[in-house]
Parts: C-alpha cells; structure tokens; sequence
C-alpha cells in the first residue's frame, strides 16, 4: 500500500482493440504505412476511456489513492475464427501496438495492473497475444507461483485488506428480469466454496453488460460492463443494449469506501423519415 493505506482498483474489460467496434487510439499507423482513423462509435468509446480516466485521477486524489488497473480479458481483437470482416488488420504485431497504445490513458494513472485472459477465439491460443501485452507493461503484476507470469485465468487479489476474485468468463442471464439469477447462483456457489475464506468481492467480463447479484450476500457479485459497442451477435441473439463502462472501487483497511460503474450510453438509433 502506500502512505495513507489507500488504494483505487479501476477494472476495465472487453476492449476489443482491432475490432471496428471496439475502443482504439484515434489514429494508428498500420503494416503498410497506411494511417486509420477511428470511427464515430469508436470516438465515442475513446471518448468515455478518457473520462474514465479523469474520473479515476480525480477520485485518487481525493481519497489520496493509489491506482490498481484490473485488465478483465479480451483486451484485444485476434477474431482466430474468422467470424468477422470487422477487423482493422490480421497482423498481430500491429495489433498488440494499437492495444499498448489505447490502454495508455489507465496505464499512465496506475502504478500497478493486473492481466486476466480472455476469450482464445478473441485474443489468441493460450491467450498469447494478451501475454505479450502484459510483458510489455512495467507495471503489470507477476501471478502468485509462477515463474514470471503477467497473465492468469482468474486474479485473487488483496486491496489494503479487501479480496477481489476477478476472472474474464461468468454466465449471465439475456432478460433484464433473469439477469442476475445466474450471479446470485454464483455468490451462493463462491459462499459453499470458499466458506469463511470468501473473498468480499466477485468480478466476471465477457458479457459486455453491467449488473450485480443480490446485496443480500455476503459477496459483492458484479458482472462488469464492456468497452465496446453492440455487434451483430447481440442483434442476433436479440440482447438488449448494454452500456459501456468500466468499474471504480476505493478500499481502506479491509473496507470498500466507495465503489461504483461508470456507464456511459452509446446514444439512440437515428430516426429516418421523409421530413
């Protein structure tokens, strides 16, 4: 910890970098030479990254914090099966540089980050490319037992006294009223198996919404939000809207001080008519 024992855990998930849906630095030199620029959904993404970040410094230095970033997987596009024509570029390299390159903002008001992996189909077998992303960050973590490891299915970390379990998978329910059965089944599941061990809180990604199990647990269970816009899987599948977002939580002698999402609303479909 630090002088005053305080510490801010900023966790941010699902970035997609590389997907045209997903956020991304403004201008990015490509393979070729060639320059891209941002779309105005990814604008708006970038836009909400930045104010996150604002939001996050001027919390820290309010409670006097220092910053822990919580990477919550699939920080990057791969798109290994091919699913997709919406992909910037199919050059790796390039993409781990427009990745270290977006994740700036939260890297440079950090001063440690912690890597989970993500989804193979996203971000490579054996979650490579989210490796060598985490290698390249100096203030990534190592994983407790292993030998130099920045990257781990699922994190448990000790804040200044407040245990997080955070991991990228996690079930969820598509109905706005079944939504949080499947995190109340996961506080109940956590509570039988750790006991009196449990962590205070539970963190899972991958589903691009926000919500949270029942406050009648106690486990703080959250399902965080994502960093992209809507694809065509969640029209597919006939999903609601998600905000995008990420999470803030301020911890102080084994007590969450404050905590909350900071969700942003990519904006309402634009009305065609003959006026």
């Amino acid at each position: 910890g630090n002088a005053v024992g305080m510490t801010r855990i900023a966790h941010i998930t699902d970035l997609h970098v590389n997907n045209k849906r997903g956020v991304r630095i403004p201008r990015m030199i490509m393979d070729e030479g060639d320059e891209t620029i941002i779309s105005p959904g990814q604008r708006f993404l970038w836009r909400c990254l930045l104010d996150q970040q604002d939001t996050i410094k001027e919390l820290a230095k309010r409670y006097k914090a220092e910053v822990w970033a919580v990477f919550g997987g699939d920080i990057c596009e791969l798109d290994i099966k091919q699913r997709t024509l919406k992909v910037h570029t199919r050059n790796t390299k390039t993409i781990e540089a427009m990745t270290i390159e977006t994740i700036k903002p939260v890297i440079e008001i950090s001063k440690r980050a912690f890597f989970c992996a993500g989804t193979f189909a996203h971000v490579g077998d054996s979650a490579t490319s989210e490796e060598r992303i985490a290698d390249d960050c100096k203030i990534s973590e190592i994983v407790p037992g292993t030998k130099g490891k920045h990257i781990t299915d699922q994190w448990y970390i000790d804040c200044e006294g407040v245990k997080f379990l955070i991991q990228h998978h996690g079930k969820l329910g598509r109905l706005p009223w079944t939504r949080a059965n499947a995190l109340n089944q996961k506080a109940i599941r956590l509570m039988v198996q750790w006991g009196r061990k449990l962590p205070q809180v539970f963190i899972q990604g991958h589903n691009h919404v926000y919500d949270t199990a029942s406050k009648a647990y106690p486990i703080l269970v959250v399902a965080a939000p994502g960093m992209c816009l809507p694809t065509e899987y969640e029209y597919r599948i006939d999903a609601d809207t998600a905000k995008v977002g990420g999470l803030y939580f301020v911890c102080n002698q084994g007590k969450i001080l404050d905590w909350d999402a900071m969700l942003y609303e990519p904006g309402e479909i634009p009305l065609w008519s003959l006026k």
